[in-house]
């Protein structure tokens, strides 16, 4: 099963185009194919396809996404479904780069297309029926179809539109429909709540309307039209009315609890538990014993001394992550070449043999796609490499490796330096803010004995 959307692109081609591409979405950028143009140049080569045909349209691209159930498919069938959607949409008349998804549970598909075609230059818009058959129907009808040829579920029945917006159905899958909202107001009313009254007042503050009647309790924002009972079958036992009060109990002892953390340290709200409070200096002086212990293992004696090795580590962070960029934009210059020069010695022969064709519309039309892909390989490798030689693909290879090889290396020193980082930074706070205690500490002892002292004297004089 998958949900399907079409969005409209007015302005900033090149920002959704990096957003769909992030490393961290698409497996390092393995999930991530393009059709007639190149990965780091699409916008550039949608821009220039519009100029060579003189396109005025308002919009420049359009931004397919493509759902589906969590658990439902792998990313690679994902990613297959997607171009074979894209292909059987788009009919090889458009550029395009479709990226597959896999930082959220349901794995998704981001398709962009440019806004005109780089056969006529007609719009994506003419093309499709706006009225009678348009493209977000025909995009949902083709992508039920090849989901059902992989053996996937299909919505059955859809209702007229989007049957269920992308949006809506990606909040269920967050647990931000509407009840996943109320459940998070909930929470959030329970860790301030000073009783149950208050508490139903809170939510009222976060525009839910309630209904309490003996052990039944529920609740209904603006935007519904009935009341959804906090029971069992609905929520699970954690909000049942009777564990809410409880809920509010328990965090209510807990704000009013005689001892806290804060700032990494233990300190008694009430003065008067003498035990507790040598107990927490106890525990303070341990945690201060492990923060010095990290200025020995770095051969550190001050704080100041401190701050200048983290400066140091620093320098060394920075200048590892932007070794790290160069080596990524090496990498991903690398693979567009290999690309191209796999794409172009693949489909040579046929176009050769379209080349030599007699009917060449037939052979063109039959061949479409393996035609388009060696036409576009043909023209980035004459405007990127020199001399006209199409270098060796398992060169490539070993290039690739070694390049791969280094930024691994080069990673696992960033992170070292990071750790360290965060390591030092952590003991430079705990000492800072255990001297700032140790000193408030003797300040008020000082003031005490000041004030014990005055009272003395006064007795005396008297």
């Amino acid at each position: 099963m998958s949900y399907t959307k079409i969005k409209k692109i007015h302005t900033t081609v090149n920002k959704a185009v990096d957003y769909i591409c992030d490393p961290n979405k698409t497996e390092e950028q393995t999930l991530i194919d393009t059709f007639a143009c190149g990965s780091l140049t699409a916008p550039q080569e949608f821009e220039n396809t519009r100029k060579e045909f003189n396109y005025s349209g308002k919009v420049l691209a359009y931004h397919m996404i493509q759902s589906f159930k969590t658990g439902e498919v792998t990313p690679e069938l994902a990613h297959k479904i997607g171009i074979q959607t894209a292909d059987e949409l788009l009919k090889g008349k458009y550029e395009y780069i479709i990226a597959t998804h896999v930082d959220k549970k349901s794995i998704h598909n981001h398709i962009i297309i440019n806004g005109c075609n780089f056969i006529d230059g007609k719009s994506f818009s003419t093309e499709h029926d706006r009225k009678n058959n348009p493209a977000w129907k025909q995009l949902r009808e083709i992508s039920d179809i090849i989901c059902a040829e992989h053996g996937l579920s299909i919505i059955q029945s859809p209702e007229k539109g989007y049957s269920k917006s992308y949006y809506e159905w990606l909040q269920d899958q967050k647990g931000n429909s509407y009840k996943g909202r109320l459940k998070q107001a909930i929470d959030k009313c329970i860790m301030t709540a000073d009783s149950f009254d208050d508490f139903l007042k809170k939510m009222q503050e976060e525009h839910y309307e309630y209904k309490l009647r003996g052990n039944t309790l529920s609740f209904k924002s603006d935007l519904q039209e009935r009341f959804t009972r906090c029971s069992r079958k609905n929520f699970g036992w954690y909000y049942e009315p009777e564990q809410i009060r409880k809920r509010i109990e328990r965090q209510i002892k807990k704000r009013s609890a005689k001892i806290a953390k804060d700032n990494g340290l233990y300190q008694v709200k009430d003065e008067s538990a003498v035990g507790l409070s040598r107990w927490a200096m106890v525990q303070n002086m341990q945690i201060a014993a492990d923060a010095l212990s990290v200025l020995t293992k770095y051969g550190v004696n001050t704080i100041d001394e401190l701050e200048e090795k983290i400066d140091d580590r620093y320098k060394e962070q920075f200048e590892t992550s932007q070794k790290l960029n160069d080596c990524d934009k090496d990498i991903k210059e690398k693979h567009e070449l290999l690309k191209n020069v796999n794409n172009y010695l693949e489909n040579e022969s046929v176009y050769k043999e379209y080349k030599q064709s007699r009917n060449k519309n037939k052979f063109y039309e039959a061949h479409r796609r393996e035609i388009a892909v060696f036409e576009y390989s043909e023209r980035w490798l004459k405007k990127n490499i020199s001399g006209n030689v199409i270098p060796s693909p398992k060169r490539l290879e070993k290039e690739l490796a070694a390049m791969e090889s280094e930024r691994e290396e080069l990673l696992r020193k960033y992170k070292e330096h990071k750790n360290v980082v965060i390591e030092m930074n952590k003991a430079h706070d705990t000492l800072e803010n255990y001297l700032s205690l140790v000193n408030e500490t003797e300040q008020q002892e000082h003031n005490e004995q000041t004030q014990e002292q005055t009272k003395k004297r006064a007795v005396d004089i008297s």
